[in-house]
């Protein structure tokens, strides 16, 4: 998607016209639905209104110049190289690390000895590049790199590829 309207006047007609296509495009995106979310300056992709009030949040107040990866408003997410090098055995080390470790009375729950498993079981049968552990690593970094409220990461996973609850809960 070109950005590069975020930056004009927010006054001239070409701001106005792109402001517009975004918010046709992201209403598209989410199912030609009335409410869409508000990246504005001062709503930061926390509020969701009419998509009339979200251009005219957009005209008035500008884009929230932090919401660079525009996700909640159809454009696909893309992983950073950063986000692509987390290692299964550094995760299945971080957990294993805090395993060793006792918890004040010496016992580890039935809970964490699951999770140690998890961090060396595939995200998906036959997926050789993420672990369930990983996968939540990837997610939760993407999470704070954005800024994305536990309802944004919730939109974003399930458009990404359906529910993901059985990794994560962002509560």
């Amino acid at each position: 998607m070109d950005k590069s309207w975020v930056y004009l006047n927010r006054r001239s007609e070409e701001y106005r016209d792109a402001a517009r296509k975004f918010v046709d495009r992201s209403r598209l995106s989410v199912g030609n639905a009335d409410k869409i979310i508000c990246p504005c300056i001062k709503c930061k992709s926390v509020r969701s209104f009419h998509f009339e009030v979200v251009y005219e949040h957009l005209v008035m107040k500008g884009m929230n110049p932090d919401y660079e990866a525009w996700v909640l408003h159809g454009e696909n997410p893309s992983v950073s190289e950063e986000c692509e090098n987390v290692e299964m055995s550094d995760a299945y080390r971080m957990y294993k690390d805090a395993y060793d470790q006792d918890h004040g009375n010496g016992e580890r729950g039935e809970d964490f000895l699951q999770k140690l498993e998890a961090a060396e079981s595939p995200l998906y049968e036959g997926c050789k590049k993420y672990t369930r552990l990983t996968a939540t690593v990837v997610l939760y970094k993407l999470k704070a790199v954005h800024g994305l409220s536990d309802v944004d990461q919730n939109s974003l996973t399930c458009h990404i590829g359906g529910d993901y609850s059985y990794v994560i809960t962002w509560t």
